[in-house]
């Protein structure tokens, strides 16, 4: 199949990219500023631009991995949020049905408000309390405006391990540990963490069953919080855990609320046969594996 990763410098994007490579696909994919290698060029708020790439690249399948996702910043501006969350699904929903592809949105657990107990399902209803998670709930919607029952929507939580920018949790934990700075961690926010290249690896098999609806693809340890999460890492790397500080969400002073419980339930995909590793061999794959390791010695 020839595949579009709209988005494939970001961390999902790279992985992506790898993955559908290594399963025989034709992988083609854009960036907006962080340049990689045979990556094509792309703001996505060139409309004009957007509906090029697309027509010409003749997918198969297109997967939009690309938003703002600066939670604080969608907050602060939310017009800038609905541009470039939102204005963008919808000129890239039409351009990929115009031509004949089909199409795999990544969305979030954001897109729920967290005072559930228990792991959120696909079919729970969606009730953001963010900018952020709104834009997401809006552009699953647009999906399925336009493809209906089978645009494939997934919702995944804290993704973490190989990131060509370094922006995920784990990179910015080990950097703090390295440098011996202190790290804020909420203790009361509860989720799955979610190994980039199984997410990935995931989004490709459904892809290659044809699969449509919304999937919760998520790590195993469903309602880990991060304080537990970031302590597993320290201890698996031989790092000094006392650089953790556990806060709760309200001490971090963060302008937009986040979802205190954002687990997902992964019931649906281990009914397809489906499942991502845990965090500890998860870790090893990334350090002992294929993938980028910034960090020598460790």
């Amino acid at each position: 199949m020839r595949i579009l990763v709209l988005g494939a410098s970001g961390q999902v994007g790279h992985a992506l990219m790898k993955i559908g490579g290594e399963r025989g696909h034709s992988m083609i994919g854009t960036f907006r500023s962080h340049e990689m290698p045979d990556l094509v060029q792309l703001d996505l708020l060139d409309f004009d631009a957007t509906r090029g790439v697309i027509a010409d690249s003749r997918p198969d399948w297109v997967i939009d991995c690309a938003c703002w996702p600066w939670v604080d910043g969608n907050e602060n501006d939310p017009a800038k949020a609905q541009q470039q969350n939102v204005d963008t699904v919808a000129v890239a929903t039409t351009a990929a049905s115009e031509a004949g592809a089909s199409w795999c949105y990544l969305s979030t657990s954001y897109v729920f408000d967290g005072e559930q107990r228990t792991p959120y399902g696909e079919s729970d209803p969606v009730s953001p309390v963010s900018v952020y998670g709104r834009t997401k709930a809006q552009a699953e919607e647009i999906s399925r405006i336009h493809f209906g029952d089978e645009a494939l929507i997934i919702r995944t939580i804290v993704v973490w391990g190989p990131d060509p920018q370094g922006k995920n949790f784990a990179h910015q934990l080990i950097g703090s540990a390295l440098e011996k700075r202190k790290i804020r961690v909420p203790s009361d926010q509860l989720g799955n963490p979610t190994y980039g290249p199984d997410l990935a690896a995931a989004i490709v098999q459904l892809i290659e069953r044809s699969a449509g609806g919304t999937w919760n693809i998520a790590g195993p340890e469903a309602s880990l919080d991060r304080v537990a999460f970031a302590r597993l890492l320290c201890e698996r790397l031989g790092l000094d855990d006392e650089i953790i500080e556990p806060v709760t969400t309200d001490a971090l002073g963060q302008v937009a609320r986040r979802p205190l419980n954002g687990a997902l339930a992964t019931d649906k995909l281990a009914d397809a046969g489906l499942s991502l590793r845990g965090n500890a061999e998860a870790l090893e794959d990334w350090r002992n594996g294929e993938w980028e390791w910034p960090w020598q010695g460790l």
